[in-house]
C-alpha cells in the first residue's frame, strides 16, 4: 500500500528487506525493481539498478558468505555499502559477458565481420 502510495507520487520507497530507512543511502523499489542509492554532500546518487529481488538476495548472499557486513560507510561525504558495491561489480560483470557475446561480430560499411 505504501509503495502504491508513493508510486502514484513518484517517490521511490525504501526496500523493507533491505533495512534502508527512508531517505538514506540504500535500497529503493520501483514496480518491483530495486535500486542502489549512494548520498553524496546530502543529495541522491543513483549507483545502480534496476535488480530484481533474486539478484539482490544473490549479491546478499556473496558478501556473507565472504564474511563482508553489508552495512553503510562514509568515504568523506559519500555514504554507501558494501552491498551496494558488490551489487553494482555484479551488474557491471553481466554487461560484460553479454558485450562480449555481442561483439563477436559487427557492422562495417554494410559488411558484417567476425571478430
Amino acid at each position: 500500500m505504501v509503495e502504491n502510495t508513493a508510486r502514484l507520487h513518484g517517490v521511490l520507497v525504501a526496500y523493507r528487506n533491505s533495512g534502508t530507512q527512508q531517505g538514506q543511502a540504500g535500497w529503493y523499489v520501483r514496480n518491483n525493481e530495486l535500486f542502489y542509492f549512494a548520498v553524496d554532500k546530502g543529495e541522491f546518487v543513483l549507483l545502480s539498478g534496476p535488480f530484481s529481488a533474486e539478484e539482490y538476495d544473490e549479491a546478499l548472499q556473496d558478501i556473507t558468505v565472504a564474511g563482508i557486513p553489508p552495512k553503510p560507510a562514509f568515504a568523506g561525504e559519500i555514504e554507501i555499502d558494501r552491498l551496494g558495491l558488490h551489487a553494482n561489480k555484479m551488474m557491471l560483470q553481466r554487461l560484460k559477458e553479454r558485450v562480449k557475446v555481442s561483439a563477436s561480430f559487427f557492422f562495417y560499411k554494410g559488411y558484417v565481420l567476425i571478430t
